[in-house]
């Protein structure tokens, strides 16, 4: 009598109570590694800011200031002979001025404005974006430009206030760019951080509408090169806010909104983090500052020289 070869393999039942442990067990490990991703890109972009310290400290030993933000956005880059000028002669931004400190003095002496600003700068960008963002837009000459992801601390004075530049800075650490004008400060060193290098911002993390993801937002579409404009530079009237997502319209702007008032979030620091954004402190130290902060401690913070001292701890 023949034997019966015993077949092997699953039943449907079994598959299907397999399929869904593999389910569960995924459903357990993606949140623990989207916080293991998560706290890496926030290292990463703790380190872009301490480079950016780190430059503008290297600026203002070897110049005597802190790089400005430079003059309106329009404004074409501006040079000495056939050398780019220096602060407080510069109309483009900070974060151009200080390129010659993040050793990227090739980039900073192109002769070509248009080339400069469709290079984007590594350290600029904050892990946790789709980065870079380039955007072609009227605003930036026609031409692509690559946006920032952190920008200067513009303080809470509004003195000046015009649409995309909130103040002239005159309480601000990045100020407008200096003039004969009495609304504008004059040029800013470590001196002039009467309330304390640690507890004074000088750059931070600018916040996004992940709505406008695929065209140029209003407080972000002339790139890293823009010179005294909301690209750029930020202001502590408002403190810190997550990410948001609110629909517009790419030409006209901003749409009304019932329950959210979209231009109160325009120029704000922000990021896409939990908890908090990061900034870079006039010492050279980077800290999080969290989105429950009180606005006015947080506007304390971004005046160099208000009188109040703040006790982060």
């Amino acid at each position: 009598m023949r034997k019966v070869a015993k077949q092997l393999g699953f039943t449907l039942i079994e598959l299907l109570v397999v399929i869904s442990i593999i389910g569960i067990l995924i459903g357990l490990l993606l949140p623990a590694v989207q916080k293991v991703r998560e706290a890496a890109n926030r290292i990463r972009c703790f380190n872009n800011l301490k480079q950016i310290g780190l430059a503008i400290h290297n600026h203002q030993i070897t110049i005597g200031i802190f790089p400005d933000g430079g003059e309106h956005y329009w404004y074409s880059r501006s040079f000495t002979g056939s050398t780019p000028s220096l602060p407080p002669n510069q109309y483009w931004g900070a974060l151009y001025q200080i390129l010659p400190y993040m050793e990227l003095n090739n980039l900073w002496a192109n002769p070509n404005d248009a080339e400069i600003a469709k290079n984007g700068v590594k350290s600029y960008q904050c892990p946790s974006r789709h980065n870079p963002r380039v955007y072609l837009t009227n605003l930036s000459g026609g031409v692509p430009r690559v946006m920032a992801d952190y920008a200067g601390n513009g303080g809470k004075d509004l003195t000046g206030n015009e649409w995309g530049m909130l103040g002239n800075g005159l309480d601000g650490v990045i100020v407008r760019r200096p003039n004969n004008s009495n609304s504008r400060s004059s040029s800013v060193n470590f001196n002039l951080i009467t309330d304390g290098t640690s507890v004074t911002i000088m750059f931070g993390e600018k916040a996004f509408n992940y709505a406008m993801e695929n065209y140029a937002q209003t407080d972000d579409d002339a790139g890293w090169v823009d010179g005294w404009d909301w690209d750029t530079v930020r202001w502590g009237r408002t403190k810190p806010c997550k990410d948001y997502y609110i629909l517009t319209d790419p030409v006209i702007g901003y749409m009304d909104d019932p329950n959210i008032a979209p231009m109160n979030l325009l120029g704000s620091f922000g990021s896409p983090h939990f908890g908090g954004s990061n900034f870079l402190m006039v010492d050279g130290s980077v800290r999080q500052i969290s989105y429950e902060i009180n606005t006015f401690v947080f506007q304390n913070l971004s005046s160099r020289n208000d009188g109040y001292f703040v006790n982060l701890e």
